[in-house]
């Protein structure tokens, strides 16, 4: 091996383990019963979202009109009572919730704008929308 090929291949595992620490340090938020990320600034963090996505039921992204992705958007989840189960801020375009199985209205609110949206969640897969202002 070369030196620019062991130079490549340990830069390249540096860059795995990174990324496998990211992963497991991606922060859980939980609100009663249920339990959210967010993020997706950055590689790294979009990789981790990648990664757990399979363990949520409701997918949000949030893009500006002009097609930039965005953070700082208020998340309300209410369920078929129009109680609030989560209320919580994205810190960054994806955010995924883990909700027990049922029918529920999902506002985000970004730069004084909400958008309402009504869903069906079920106990497998997942249910994705894009908020788009």
């Amino acid at each position: 091996m070369t030196r620019v090929q062991g130079a490549f291949s340990i830069g390249f595992l540096a860059v795995l383990l990174a990324g496998s620490v990211w992963a497991e340090a991606l922060p859980v938020q939980t609100q009663g019963n249920v339990s959210y990320v967010s993020g997706g600034v950055g590689d790294e963090e979009v990789a981790a979202l990648r990664a757990v996505q399979g363990s949520y039921n409701l997918h949000l992204l949030f893009v500006g009109s002009n097609g930039h992705y965005l953070s700082g958007t208020r998340v309300v989840v209410k369920n078929a009572k129009s109680e609030a189960v989560l209320d919580a801020e994205s810190t960054g375009p994806y955010f995924y919730a883990k909700l027990p199985a049922g029918r529920y209205s999902v506002s985000a609110s970004n730069d004084g704008q909400t958008q309402t949206r009504s869903l069906q969640l079920g106990t497998k897969g997942g249910k994705q929308t894009t908020f788009r202002w």
